[in-house]
């Protein structure tokens, strides 16, 4: 540890783009052989790409910017927990759904007991995905479709 923090005063002293203001080392993935690489704050490059990560737009080169992404140091892929469930689609993408109901496909399960809740998830609010909650939805494993519901309790106009 001290002998990073001597190397980092020398890089420092010796360089005349650093400042010391701009360092925030993280001194548990520091790579000696090129110090711009591993997670040293702004200096990082999490995707190789050349660019530092204080520079780069899409810091995991996944294709989305990372104004625009959830998870900006994490690629994801068409399926990253290999539930069955697109990425983008999956409110959970790194947690896979495994045994519980998930009748619209979103990745949140209709309903969440404590292991569940033990993984990061919670129960899906809208289990059909119609856009009306559960609690106000008088059918809320069947989405409304094309049918007009005036009242946005879940039923057609023409079953009220």
């Amino acid at each position: 540890m001290i002998l990073k923090k001597i190397a980092v005063l020398l890089i420092i002293g010796f360089s005349t783009k650093c400042v010391a203001a701009d360092l925030t080392w993280n001194t548990t993935n520091w790579d000696a052989s090129n110090w711009q690489k591993g997670n040293n704050g702004p200096y990082a490059d999490n995707d190789s790409d050349g660019l530092l990560n204080k520079d780069d737009l899409d810091d995991d080169n996944d294709g989305v910017l990372d104004i625009n992404d959830v998870y900006p140091l994490v690629a994801i892929g068409d399926d990253i927990d290999n539930d069955g469930i697109s990425d983008v689609d999956d409110a959970y993408p790194f947690v896979a759904i495994g045994n519980y109901v998930d009748t619209d496909n979103d990745g949140a399960p209709n309903a969440c007991d404590a292991n569940c809740i033990s993984l990061g998830m919670t129960a899906d609010s809208d289990d059909d995905n119609d856009g009306v909650l559960d609690i106000n939805d008088a059918y809320s494993l069947v989405a409304i479709g094309d049918f007009t519901d005036t009242d946005n309790d879940g039923a057609p106009n023409d079953c009220d």
